[in-house]
This record gives C-alpha cells, sequence and structure tokens, in this order.
C-alpha cells in the first residue's frame, strides 16, 4: 500500500508538459496538424472559459447512495463509498478530485482514479491521475482464457508519473469515458477534436492583435519625401527609421510629429479595424459552447454577452445545466457505482446519484414556487396545512382539510360521463334553454344548444347571449374589412396602370403568355407597399375591434355570470395589441402578390385588352382567394370577432378570484368536425384553453365557460 502512495506522491509533484507529444488528428482537407498546435486545449483561454466553469459547478451537487428494498429506494447517509469520496486521501477532498477530473473529461473525453487498497483488499483511498499519464493496454494477440475474463479488451493500465512505467490492474482503475472514440473504443471521445482549426484561429487572432499593439498598433508605416529634387542617403533612411521607432512606439505611441522637410507618411497595408477582429473571434467562441454545451454568456465569452443580458441568466445557467453538468453527473455516477461501490457492495441492489435540491440555479423561484402551490390549492390537490407547510407557514390541525371547487365535472379514465341534468326553472323550459324574452339587452332568434352536455340554466344564457354579442360585433367589423379590401383593389388597379404601359408597348399580342408577369407583379407589389398598407389600415381597424369585443364581453360576463371581472387598462391594452398581432394570419403580402398573378394569367388567357386587365387585377386582388370581396370580409370578422370573444373571455376569467377552471363547449350550434367534437366539455386551465383557442380553425365554434 505504501509503494503505491509513494507512486501517487510522485505522480503530484509531475508538471504539465509544455508540449503534449503524440497528440496529432489532421482535420480534413487540410494537411496542417492544428492539433499540434492546440493540444488539449489547456492553454487556450476560449476552451477554458467553460472549462472552469464546469470544474467550479460539477462539484455542487454532493452524491447520494440508496438502496433499493421491497418498499422502495431507502437513502443511504452514511457508508465507506460516500465517505471516500468526500475525502479521497489526506492532501486533498473530493471537491477538489472532481474538479481535476471534470477538467480532464471536459478537454480529453478521459479521466482517471487510482484505488489505493488496504491490506484487506478495500479502497482506502483515491488519487487523481492526469490523462496524459495513464494509457490502456490490452494484448495484441489475446489468449481465449484473456477473452473470457476481460483481459483482452483492458490487460492493465500504463501509469508513467515519470521516467518509469507502473502498471496498474484495471480493478485499481476509475475510468470515465465521453463516449467512445472510434478511432480507440478503449478510451472516450475528446470533445474538442472537431473544434483544434477554430481553437487555433482564436490564438492567432490573438496573437495578431498583441503584435499590432506591440508596434505602434498598425501593421507600419512608410515614409516618403515629397519632391525628387533631394532625394535622401541611405543614412538619412536609417536614421530616420530608427528616430520613428524611438519617438513613436512603447510609451511614447502618440507624441507629435514635426518634420523638417515637406514628407509622406503612408500606413502600409491596413489598419486593426478592416480585419474586425472582434468579429472573427466570436465564431470559434461559439463553436466551443456548442460543442462543450455551456452556452457562452454562462462562460463570460464575448458571443454570449453581445446578444445577451444579465436579465436571462438564470435560463441560461439552467441550459448548462441540462446540457452539460447534470449529464456529466450522470456519467460520472454511473462511472463511481459500476467500478468503485462494488468493491463494497452488490451493485445491483443500489443506486448512485446526485443531490441537485441545494443548487440554488435549478430552485423554482419563490413567486413561481408560491403561485404553483396556489393553484394546487384551490384545485382541490392539496390540503390547506400542506400549502401553508410549503409557505414556511404555522400549520396546526384546523388546517387539514381541501378546498374542492363546486362547479367541476367528473372524469373517469374511460371518457367523460356528465353528471345528472339540472332541470330548467318552468318558465325557461318552454324557451328551450333560451333566455327570458322580456330581457331587451339579448335577442335570442332560433338558436338552441345540443343536449350533448347538462348545462345549467344560467349557463346556457349566457352562451345565447356571447353567441348573439358576436353576431352584432361581426357585422360592422366585416363591412369595415370589406371597405379596406376594396381600397386595396383600388390600390392595386392604380398600381397596375402605373406599368400598364410595358403591356400596352409590347402589343400585348406578342408577348408570351407569362414571360413578364413576375417584373410586373414585383413593380405593383413596390407600389402597393403592403407594410405600410397595413399599419395604415388594418391594424388599426382589429385593435380597435378587439377592444370593443373586450369591453362586451367583460360587461356580459359581470352580467351573466357575476364574476367581478375587472377590464384595466393593462389587460384591455393587452387584447387590443393581441388584435394588432393576428393582422399577421392575413399575409396580405402572399395573397395580393397570388390574386395579381392569377389575374395576369387569366386576363393574357382571355386576351384583354390593358383596361380589361385592370378591372380584373382589382377585383381579384379585392377578393383575395374568396369569391367575393363580402365572403372574404364575412369570414375574416367571424373567425377574428371569435377569436377576440374568447380571448377576452379567458382575460375576464383569469382577472376573477373565483374562477378555478376552464370548460370547453364545441360543436354546440350546427354541425362540426371531429377534433371540435371530442374536446366538448372537456375540463382545462386556462393555459390549455388559450392553447386551444390558437390552434382554432376558420369560422370556429369553440366557447369556454368558467368552473368557479
Amino acid at each position: 500500500m505504501f509503494d503505491r502512495l509513494k507512486w501517487a506522491l510522485k505522480a503530484m509533484t509531475i508538471t504539465f508538459p509544455t508540449s503534449t507529444t503524440g497528440w496529432s488528428l489532421k482535420l480534413p482537407n487540410t494537411v496542417y496538424d492544428y492539433s499540434a498546435t492546440v493540444g488539449d486545449g489547456r492553454r487556450s483561454d476560449i476552451v477554458m472559459a467553460p472549462v472552469r466553469w464546469i470544474m467550479r459547478t460539477l462539484p455542487e451537487a454532493p452524491y447520494t447512495l440508496a438502496k433499493v428494498t421491497p418498499d422502495g429506494d431507502e437513502a443511504v447517509i452514511e457508508h465507506p463509498f460516500l465517505a471516500l469520496l468526500d475525502t479521497p486521501n489526506p492532501f486533498y477532498d473530493g471537491h477538489i478530485m472532481m474538479m481535476a477530473l471534470a477538467a480532464d473529461l471536459a478537454l480529453t473525453g478521459n479521466c482517471y482514479v487510482q484505488k489505493l487498497r488496504s491490506n484487506g483488499g478495500e479502497p482506502v483511498q483515491l488519487w487523481w491521475i492526469p490523462s496524459y499519464l495513464i494509457t490502456p493496454r490490452w494484448p495484441e494477440h489475446p489468449t481465449q482464457e484473456q477473452v473470457d475474463d476481460g483481459s483482452a479488451f483492458i490487460s492493465h493500465y500504463d501509469y508513467q508519473p515519470g521516467t518509469a512505467t507502473i502498471k496498474l490492474e484495471v480493478d485499481d482503475v476509475v475510468h470515465v469515458r465521453e463516449g467512445l472514440d472510434p478511432n480507440n473504443i478503449r478510451i472516450g471521445a475528446s470533445p474538442l477534436t472537431s473544434l483544434f482549426r477554430e481553437i487555433f484561429t482564436d490564438g492567432e487572432a490573438a496573437n495578431m492583435t498583441a503584435a499590432l499593439l506591440k508596434n505602434m498598433g498598425v501593421p507600419g508605416l512608410i515614409v516618403t519625401p515629397k519632391s525628387e529634387d533631394n532625394l535622401p542617403t541611405q543614412e538619412d533612411v536609417s536614421e530616420t527609421k530608427g528616430f520613428f521607432s524611438r519617438a513613436f512606439s512603447g510609451d511614447k505611441r502618440g507624441e507629435p510629429l514635426v518634420l523638417g522637410a515637406p514628407t509622406d507618411v503612408h500606413q502600409f497595408g491596413f489598419n486593426p479595424q478592416q480585419l474586425q477582429l472582434k468579429e472573427l473571434r466570436r465564431i470559434p467562441e461559439e463553436r466551443v459552447s456548442a460543442v462543450l454545451g455551456i452556452p457562452a454568456i454562462v462562460a463570460g465569452l464575448g458571443a454570449g454577452l453581445d446578444r445577451s443580458t444579465f436579465a436571462n441568466m438564470a435560463e441560461a445557467r439552467e441550459m448548462a445545466y441540462e446540457s452539460n453538468i447534470i449529464p456529466t453527473q450522470r456519467l460520472f455516477a454511473a462511472a463511481f457505482r459500476r467500478q468503485l461501490l462494488r468493491d463494497f457492495e452488490d451493485i445491483t441492489l443500489w443506486k448512485v446519484g446526485h443531490d441537485l435540491t441545494e443548487v440554488r440555479v435549478l430552485q423554482e423561484d419563490e413567486n413561481k414556487r408560491a403561485e404553483r402551490l396556489r393553484m394546487a390549492l384551490s384545485t382541490g390537490a392539496i390540503t390547506v396545512a400542506e400549502y401553508r407547510e410549503g409557505l414556511g407557514y404555522v400549520v396546526d390541525d384546523t388546517h387539514d382539510i381541501y378546498l374542492r371547487p363546486m362547479a367541476v365535472l367528473e372524469v373517469p379514465v374511460g371518457g367523460l360521463v356528465a353528471p345528472p341534468p339540472v332541470p330548467l326553472p318552468p318558465e325557461e323550459e318552454e324557451v328551450e334553454g333560451v333566455v327570458d324574452e322580456e330581457d331587451d339587452d339579448v335577442e335570442i332568434r332560433s338558436l338552441q344548444l345540443k343536449e350533448s352536455l347538462s348545462l345549467t340554466a344560467q349557463q346556457r344564457r349566457f352562451i345565447l347571449m356571447m353567441r348573439r354579442n358576436e353576431e352584432r360585433l361581426e357585422a360592422p367589423f366585416a363591412a369595415r374589412m370589406e371597405e379596406i379590401f376594396d381600397k386595396l383593389g383600388d390600390d392595386a388597379r392604380v398600381a397596375f396602370d402605373s406599368v400598364s404601359p410595358v403591356l400596352a408597348g409590347a402589343g400585348m399580342g406578342e408577348v408570351k403568355q407569362g414571360e413578364d408577369d413576375p417584373a410586373l407583379v414585383r413593380q405593383m407589389m413596390t407600389r402597393l407597399n403592403i407594410t405600410s398598407f397595413t399599419a395604415d389600415n388594418v391594424t388599426p381597424v382589429y385593435q380597435a375591434h378587439y377592444k370593443l369585443s373586450a369591453e362586451t364581453v367583460f360587461g356580459t360576463v359581470n352580467e351573466a355570470l357575476d364574476l367581478e371581472a375587472f377590464l384595466d387598462d393593462p389587460v384591455a391594452e393587452r387584447i387590443m395589441q393581441t388584435g394588432g398581432k393576428r393582422v399577421g394570419l392575413l399575409d396580405l403580402t402572399a395573397k395580393t402578390q397570388a390574386s395579381m398573378f392569377r389575374a395576369l394569367s387569366q386576363g393574357r388567357a382571355a386576351g384583354e385588352s390593358t383596361r380589361e386587365l385592370a378591372r380584373r387585377v382589382q377585383s381579384q386582388v379585392s377578393a383575395g382567394p374568396w369569391a367575393t370581396v363580402q365572403q372574404r370580409a364575412t369570414v375574416i370578422a367571424r373567425t377574428e370577432t371569435k377569436f377576440a370573444t374568447v380571448t377576452s373571455s379567458l382575460e375576464a376569467y383569469e382577472s376573477s378570484p373565483v374562477v378555478r377552471g376552464i370548460q370547453l363547449l364545441d360543436a354546440q350550434l350546427g354541425p362540426t368536425d371531429d377534433i371540435c367534437e371530442a374536446r366538448n366539455g372537456r375540463i382545462v386551465s386556462i393555459q390549455e384553453a388559450q392553447d386551444a383557442i390558437a390552434e382554432e380553425h376558420p369560422n370556429g365554434t369553440l366557447a369556454v365557460l368558467p368552473l368557479t
């Protein structure tokens, strides 16, 4: 044991070599061996920045050990395995050892730990072995016995802490691999292998920057006399060169220059700004960050800081954990379980992991946690005691109760089962679910709801009120959209008239069909300027319509359901901006361009004159893909009004303190598709309801009821 301890101590005195011998991995399409210059990457700042972050972060979560029992996993707090990982030897602790192992694994794809055993054969110390000092070996011509006992794969490890080579048994080495190297499956693959050229490029850029700054910050100067009458001698040239070097290099850069004769001073080559060295160095940073799985902003690299802010640092660090730290921790846990824990236990009954509960970046935001607990309490998922305990409040026996909402449906695994029907009051049964005919604010005509779900009279009245509101909102909006599309057609005709001389000059009959259409359409689209047309004409109408829909919906919700929903300015602005974003779904650019091509093609085929072509362009641009402009405006008005109504309803429900969930109602008014039939009656959250309306098709029939 003590001899092995001497070997380990001797290894600690070995310093890292200035060059990595034997490291040669040439990249394709180049004869230059970048790997020989780069080495394992330890001398590159863009490599070590993320690697150092990994080294500091990986040991943050301590190892955990659990025993598998019939009653579940049983956590083990004290065990020789955990003690050995915490204090591997008398000279450094487990945190330091894990930092060294993490660096080796990230840079070379391999890391090694030597096990020193007691006289009884049990591991009592662990020592990190730098990966460049140890090499797995195997027999060149293995015997059958070696194949059977596994030594044909790796028979031993050669450890070279100095000039001598020490043979280490396989059972005395913990070898952690980053995948497998296809050129040698006994070792892991270095993640930096594909990055040698980028790392080399960054180093050369740094060298060039240093050289430029060292030499006055410019590549060089040319000094020439203005006149050929009095040319300088060689002695004058040498003296002038020395004068410039002494007077304007080093700390004297920027000193004033006074010459005794007319002289031209030219910069030779280019200035540093023309090199764009900053942008040149961004690419290697991005590649290294991508391969190591560490966002550039987390490592403090410029490629990340230029594009990010500290506002999203938490998300970036969480991403680094998900893409690098946690997978690497699993690698170490699996390796130590199989190669170290087996010296103490039967590993089939044990699990090794990491305790992430104290990792700050993975902890849930306190506000989000409180909101999650509140939602769980309001839906009856947890008791008041569990809610208060989760927030750190005092709990007593009076808190062992659930708060369950009353307006919910029982939904078994097999499907939706409606509760017993609630009969309508006698005065409303004859109206088949329609509200009181004396209500002047709501004029219900022949609307009837399907009996696929049992709804209360209040709920049926509310649904029909909302449908009537939609009809009232649709008509003026459709009229405004028709005016807008008519104006778009008029503008398209004006744009056509501006390019029609091209058609007239070609004689119409002499031009092949469609030969010059792309150029003509391109000119017309430029003159139309759809972006400006949308901003000036369409967006304001959409926003006004969504705001009016919100005001109508909030009023109806409070009147019919008494939810005390409040439409404040931020909510109204949010709904109005939703309408502005929905404008993009019109896709006026693509539809207008398609209409122009179609009109020109059809007009040419019919042999129409330029005047007839102008009328066709005007008509088809107004109607778009629909048969008439009226149909286009009607479909858009119906679809957007439904979306505005449901969106406003969800905002109203979210602002109410008593709403706990949403019931989707679909396929209630007339025939529809299977998807709408399937979601009819589903109980969802507000977020799920928002996702459902985002996928609603034109002429949708979705409605949402609050569960209070």
